[in-house]
């Protein structure tokens, strides 16, 4: 499905609901089982906890962190000619969303040079080079915190 073809069935703020749900589905509801079957089964066991619980909670946030990433970046691979060469720089993650930048090669084996993308959920990732010009720059100010 194209931009443009996306962009007429959903508006932006619908695509910014359905990524809020997907990350909610997909990050925050395992994150909470997870959370609450070690919270049950540290609590039965008699054996003090190895580490303070602030640097747990600090290695589960970047563990959460890493995870949402990892996962934006298959979205973009995703729309990639050859997913393979893609090349990331400057991940960065302002929930709900992810932005960085992919240089990938081209039809003719070439690489593009790197450019930003904006990941929200499979179906709300989208390439500079997807969107009407000027369009990249507005969406990037709101949601990716430089």
């Amino acid at each position: 499905m194209d931009y443009q073809t996306f962009q007429k069935q959903t508006s932006f703020d619908g695509r910014i609901r359905k990524a809020l749900l997907m990350l909610f589905v997909v990050v925050i509801v395992p994150g909470a089982v997870i959370w609450f079957l070690a919270y049950v089964v540290g609590g039965l066991s008699n054996e003090p906890a190895a580490k303070p619980q602030a640097q747990t909670q600090s290695v589960d946030q970047n563990n959460k962190e890493e995870t949402v990433r990892l996962i934006a970046m298959v979205w973009v691979k995703a729309k990639l000619k050859d997913p393979n060469s893609a090349q990331f720089r400057n991940l960065q993650y302002t929930p709900p969303f992810v932005c960085g930048e992919v240089n990938a090669k081209n039809s003719f084996g070439g690489y593009n040079g790197f450019e930003r993308f904006i990941a929200g959920t499979r179906d709300a990732t989208f390439l500079e080079s997807e969107v009407p010009p000027g369009d990249m720059d507005k969406a990037w100010q709101k949601y990716c915190k430089v």
